[in-house]
């Protein structure tokens, strides 16, 4: 029993930092009915780290002191989850970017991860980028990922603001440019298209073009993505590789 309360401290603030983290990736979304896939993922998470390595906070732990600890984890929790995150936000941005140019932006479904709308390609690339990443093992790189968070900075470490804040800087900038990389070549053709058809409104103005241009827009994009997210995928590929190596290089940099 002694040994228990002698451990317990490290591995609550090794859950906090893990619940945290698996929160903010979303991996069971955000709503209240899968809280409980995510406690318990969270759980079984910690208590493998834990089990690992434990590890317990230096020095005499106070209530004011662990609840400082805590807000601490809770913080680099929820940049690590983030930063995971970023696979998916960068293909979302992608794929609404496209939806607005195929006329796509009116149309929106009900985002279960989340709980609130979304558009609809948007949330068909996040859909597709789900199945990459599982297809190439990308679920246990992140593992790998949320373990190695504990063996740069451990439990109760304080770690680099500074690193932090330029590394999810750099991450975020690093997601846009590949967003819209993505996004470029279908939406370029899109502008093509969009381009014709007004110069044919303009030359024959007798023909309603309205009537069938945005038949003619979706029926190109689906022609398009048909093709394109086939050829798509070692970029996709490549923007795991970016969000999990520039990861690591934002973890090593906050270790103090």
């Amino acid at each position: 029993m002694d040994l228990v309360l002698v451990f317990l401290p490290g591995f609550i603030l090794t859950f906090v930092r893990m619940v945290t983290m698996v929160s903010t990736m979303m991996v069971f979304g955000t709503t209240w009915e899968s809280r409980w896939a995510r406690l318990v993922l969270a759980l079984g998470l910690a208590f493998v780290v834990f089990m690992r390595a434990p590890h317990n906070p230096v020095g005499d732990l106070g209530i004011l002191s662990f609840g400082m600890i805590t807000v601490r984890e809770v913080v680099l929790g929820a940049v690590m989850g983030f930063a995971i995150q970023t696979i998916f936000m960068t293909v979302k941005v992608a794929g609404s970017v496209l939806g607005q140019e195929m006329g796509f932006s009116m149309s929106r479904v009900m985002d279960p991860m989340t709980g609130m709308s979304s558009p609809v390609m948007g949330r068909f690339f996040e859909t597709i980028t789900y199945l990459f990443l599982l297809s190439v093992d990308g679920h246990h790189r992140i593992f790998e990922i949320l373990a190695r968070t504990y063996d740069y900075i451990p439990v109760g470490s304080p770690f680099n603001l500074e690193a932090m804040v330029e590394g999810l800087i750099f991450l975020t900038g690093n997601g846009l440019r590949m967003a819209f990389s993505l996004a470029f070549p279908i939406w370029g053709i899109l502008m093509i298209v969009n381009g014709t058809l007004l110069v044919m409104s303009r030359i024959v103005p007798q023909v309603n073009l309205m009537e069938f241009s945005f038949a003619l827009r979706i029926l190109i994009s689906i022609s398009l993505l048909s093709v394109f997210m086939t050829s798509s995928a070692p970029f996709i590929f490549g923007i795991f590789d970016m969000v999990f190596d520039d990861t690591m290089l934002m973890l090593r940099a906050m270790a103090l």
